[in-house]
C-alpha cells in the first residue's frame, strides 16, 4: 500500500496557496482514482485545471463515472442552499464510492476548509476520514488563511504542513504548533515564502 499523506496549506490571501495546491494536484494527479478539488472560492484559476466542472453530486458521479480523473467540484453561491450540508453530502458521496471499490485512491482537495470545519464544529464523516482515511486510500489536502479557526484535527492529522505568509495573528497561533528557529525538527513542515 503506497504511503498516503493529508497536507494542510496555511498562509494570507493572495499568497499562492490555492494556486500551488493546484500544481501539486496536476503534478500528482496520476497518483489517484479520482481527484476532487472542491473550488469554494469559484476561483476561474481552479476551474482550468480541467474541463470537469461539477455542480451537484449527481455531476460528479457522471463524471467520475466516465472515468474523468480530476473534477472540479462547486457548491452553488445561493442563499437557499446549506453549503455545510452540501459539503457534507459531498463526503458521504465519496466515502460510498471508496466503500464500493477498495482499489480506488481518492484524493480531496479542500480550498477555505475553515468554511466547513470551525474549531467548534467538525462533520463526523470528515473528522473519520481524517483519522481513518488514510488506511482506506483517502487522502485531503485543506488549504486556509485562517489556521486558528479550522479545528486543531486538521492540523493534528496533517502529515505536511506549507506554510506560505501568515499575518502576525497567525504567525503566534502556528508558533505553538512548532519552533520557527528549529524548522528541521519537524519532518512534516514545509516553509515556502
Amino acid at each position: 500500500m503506497r504511503e498516503l499523506k493529508h497536507k494542510t496549506y496555511v498562509g494570507q490571501s493572495g499568497c499562492g496557496k490555492t494556486t500551488f495546491a493546484k500544481k501539486e494536484v496536476l503534478k500528482h494527479a496520476k497518483k489517484y482514482s479520482v481527484v476532487v478539488f472542491l473550488n469554494t472560492q469559484h476561483e476561474k484559476f481552479v476551474d482550468d485545471m480541467c474541463d470537469n466542472i461539477a455542480w451537484t453530486i449527481s455531476e460528479l458521479d457522471s463524471f467520475i463515472q466516465k472515468g474523468k480523473r480530476i473534477v472540479v467540484f462547486k457548491i452553488p453561491l445561493d442563499e437557499e442552499i446549506d453549503d455545510a450540508e452540501e459539503f457534507e453530502l459531498l463526503l458521504i458521496y465519496l466515502w460510498s464510492i471508496k466503500r464500493l471499490n477498495e482499489e480506488k485512491y481518492i484524493l480531496l482537495v479542500i480550498d477555505e476548509a475553515d468554511r466547513y470545519c470551525t474549531k467548534l464544529r467538525i462533520p463526523k464523516i470528515y473528522s473519520d476520514l481524517l483519522t481513518k482515511g488514510r488506511r482506506y486510500n483517502f487522502e485531503i489536502w485543506n488549504i486556509t488563511q485562517r489556521p486558528q479557526l479550522i479545528n486543531n484535527i486538521i492540523l493534528t492529522q496533517s502529515k505536511e504542513l506549507i506554510i506560505f505568509e501568515l499575518s502576525e495573528y497567525d504567525y503566534q497561533f502556528m508558533s505553538k504548533w512548532f519552533d520557527y528557529e528549529n524548522p528541521e525538527l519537524y519532518s512534516f513542515v514545509i516553509i515556502k515564502n
